[in-house]
């Protein structure tokens, strides 16, 4: 695992930029070697939001915590955190899968994202431990990462599904535009109607 207390060129999904100031929040890389084929991975997404999902939903118990599909948690409503899996693969299977997640902890000033983005400061008002946060933040995914391997992708999407954010509401994903119902079994894809 690495970690770097601020990056400059954080990235997100589809090369976006992820800003990633020193002093307030958690970046951290995790390098896994799981026995996945490449066609096993995509979930593994999933787990790792679950993961950090679950602890802030420990962290912050009185707040709604929601699971935005495929690599986002969100805090009221607000993106909190983002995941990224990239992997190496020697032909049929996964040579080591980069987990790189950033989570906002303690940043109180998000400027001209302040509408859409949060922190668990932001969320409670008192200053967090990053120590302490990254420790909860590692068991959490550990234990998720763990059952996605050991038991496959249906009951990571199942407890995605439990949480997962913009559920009944109208959502476009690339090209497909409907009212979201819900996860495919597999946690793959989005059920549109």
């Amino acid at each position: 695992m690495v970690v770097a207390d601020r990056q400059s060129r954080g990235r997100g999904a589809r090369g976006r930029v992820w800003a990633s100031p020193g002093g307030t929040d958690l970046y951290f890389s995790i390098v896994a070697r799981l026995p996945l084929t490449p066609a096993q991975l995509p979930p593994l997404t999933l787990a790792v939001g679950l993961g950090v999902a679950r602890a802030a939903e420990a962290t912050l118990p009185d707040r709604s915590v929601t699971v935005k599909w495929p690599n986002d948690v969100l805090i009221e409503g607000k993106k909190h955190a983002g995941i990224l899996v990239e992997s190496v693969s020697l032909g049929s299977r996964i040579d080591s899968a980069i987990i790189g997640v950033g989570v906002d902890v303690n940043r109180a000033d998000f400027g001209e994202l302040g509408p859409i983005a949060t922190s668990w400061r932001a969320e409670t008002g008192q200053t967090f431990d990053r120590a302490q946060a990254l420790a909860t933040l590692l068991s959490s995914i550990e234990a998720e990462v763990d059952r996605f391997v050991r038991l496959g992708p249906r009951p990571v999407a199942s407890a995605v599904e439990d949480r997962l954010a913009f559920r009944g509401r109208r959502v476009r994903c690339d090209a497909l535009e409907g009212e979201l119902l819900g996860l495919r079994e597999d946690g793959g894809s989005l059920r549109l109607a």
